[in-house]
């Protein structure tokens, strides 16, 4: 989703101003950390966004937030004519309600791009989270809303774009999540109708036979057996509903552990479980990577900028004392020239430069 939709694009432009005011330049950026440690603040740069991530945006004005008083007092102190002004008070209000809303946002980011935890079966939990975070209420301002709409519609289109179906039989299959609350009453069986169909499809697990009694104590069995024998089981123990059953794990616990203690008892679903709950969510971290990546080029360009103005600077400054150099050794050339010279003109000369250069 692009921030131009949410009502809050000018503000964020203000935003990247003031950032941009102390990053591309050296004697800005020293100012900054003077004033930082003059108001005993941490020395920290501020961050430049990447439109196109939502966390870099929140990095930027939180970082901004927090160095508020800083960067006002920094500004103060040259007021000269390019310089960005401070954001008022409205437009501090503004960015500390998007930062509340883009927080959420982050911790679902990083959550569905972790590698060291089962994240498939967390994706649509983690979308009905937003959903109802995203809710408008009245007394949201209306560029609040404006960017609640604009998130709500946005997510809407990516999530019709996953494999839901997938999604859905991974979190039934998740102890943490098979009450399947982030899905509509109406989707819910049908998931585990799905579940179900693939369960059966599971060949057995090879069991080593187990002796039986011997054959002549059998008959005592036959003799009492009932009318019932052709009777089968209810249809509700299967290892499905069995396992509907069971009840919720801690949020905190590994589904994987779970079903490795459980295995034995849902012999068909636990491959099942296996295959689902071990692929990704998402190319989450390669994002998050990507973001990371962008913020230290930026860096680094910001760096080298400031290593070639500074090379650039030492350069004209050696020249400039080559050439006042090169002017010295020429000049008292001149004058050594001039007092050996039988001329009382050009030694008149000599002396008169002389004089004018306080010798």
């Amino acid at each position: 989703m692009s921030l131009r939709d949410s009502g809050l694009e000018n503000v964020l432009a203000k935003c990247r101003k003031l950032v941009g005011h102390f990053k591309h330049s050296p004697a800005n950026a020293a100012e900054l950390r003077a004033q930082q440690e003059e108001l005993g603040q941490p020395q920290e740069p501020l961050v430049q966004d990447v439109s196109t991530r939502w966390n870099s945006t929140l990095s930027m004005i939180t970082r901004l937030l927090r160095n508020k008083d800083v960067v006002k007092a920094t500004l103060e102190l040259h007021q000269q004519r390019g310089t960005p002004a401070m954001l008022t008070n409205a437009e501090l209000e503004k960015i500390e309600k998007l930062e509340t809303l883009l927080e959420p946002c982050r911790y679902v980011t990083e959550l569905l791009g972790g590698e060291q935890y089962i994240s498939c079966s967390v994706v649509l939990p983690a979308l009905c989270h937003l959903f109802r975070l995203m809710t408008g209420s009245d007394d949201d301002p209306g560029y609040v809303l404006r960017f609640k709409a604009a998130f709500t519609s946005d997510l809407s289109k990516r999530k019709q774009s996953t494999n839901l179906q997938w999604l859905k039989v991974a979190t039934a299959l998740d102890p943490r999540f098979k009450d399947l609350k982030c899905l509509p009453r109406s989707e819910r069986e049908e998931v585990w109708k799905l579940i179900k169909e693939e369960s059966a499809q599971q060949p057995e697990p090879r069991r080593k036979p187990e002796p039986g009694p011997p054959k002549k104590k059998m008959h005592f069995l036959l003799a009492a057996a009932s009318d019932s024998d052709d009777e089968e089981d209810p249809a509700s123990d299967t290892s499905v509903d069995r396992y509907r059953g069971e009840p919720s794990i801690s949020i905190d616990d590994c589904p994987l552990e779970w079903w490795s203690g459980h295995a034995r008892a849902y012999p068909t679903l636990a491959p099942l479980a296996q295959k689902y709950l071990a692929t990704p969510a998402t190319t989450g971290a390669t994002a998050v990577q990507a973001e990371q990546v962008a913020m230290a080029e930026k860096t680094l360009r910001a760096a080298m900028a400031v290593r070639t103005l500074r090379a650039a600077t030492a350069v004209r400054t050696l020249r400039a004392a080559m050439a006042e150099k090169t002017l010295l050794v020429g000049w008292v050339a001149f004058r050594t020239g001039a007092q050996r010279s039988p001329d009382t003109g050009l030694q008149s000369l000599s002396n008169s430069v002389w004089w004018c250069l306080g010798g």
